[in-house]
């Protein structure tokens, strides 16, 4: 997400201090979605990432991450592109860890 808001700051000043948004900036994000800014399609796709961690039935996990991929990489963003393929090849661990806990650390 960083990555494309980054490279769209450069094009679009109305980006500028809008890295961590606060709950007064959510309605500015909503400003931007209106815009179609790729930084804002982006955030949501970083927003709906970190729901996946919510679920603890491997199933489930699994078909909410598998719309999120299909999401991702239609996305027409490279940098989240990249993270949807990086995921892909880590799967089954990805996938795993919603039951287990247990982080590469450990091992």
């Amino acid at each position: 997400m960083e990555k494309v808001r980054w490279l769209e700051q450069r094009e679009n000043k109305a980006l500028k201090k809008t890295r961590n948004l606060t709950r007064e900036q959510e309605e500015q994000l909503e400003k931007l979605r209106r815009l179609d800014l790729k930084t804002a399609r982006a955030y949501y796709l970083e927003l709906a990432l970190a729901r996946f961690w919510e679920f603890m039935d491997p199933a489930r996990a699994a078909f909410y991450l598998k719309r999120w991929y299909f999401w991702a990489t239609y996305s027409r963003l490279k940098p989240i592109i990249e993270v949807a393929k990086a995921i892909k090849r880590y799967w089954n661990g990805v996938v795993s860890f919603t039951t287990s806990r247990i982080r590469n650390g450990v091992v």
